[in-house]
């Protein structure tokens, strides 16, 4: 699951997604062993890692960002690395 995050760098919802974390919007429980590569349980985290929420922040950043840069290409760029 983290090389797929790290291979695409560092994106938008990884970066909100502990400030999620700490306002409570998201949950995660550490549990030593659940996994070989992380202690991490993600208990709750619909905003930023669901299919549909991406979809959405995809949508949104894409939107604000054709306000900013008017070529096409450009919105829809940025949008998809979200």
């Amino acid at each position: 699951m983290f090389v797929g995050h790290t291979a695409v760098a560092l994106v938008w919802l990884d970066l909100v997604w502990p400030i999620f974390l700490l306002t409570g919007l998201e949950d995660v429980r550490i549990d030593p062993g659940i996994t070989a590569f992380t202690p991490l349980d993600f208990t709750y985290d619909p905003w930023t890692h669901s299919l549909v929420m991406a979809l959405v922040w995809s949508v949104a950043v894409g939107a604000g960002s054709a306000i900013v840069v008017r070529r096409a290409a450009g919105w829809m760029l940025v949008g998809g690395r979200t």
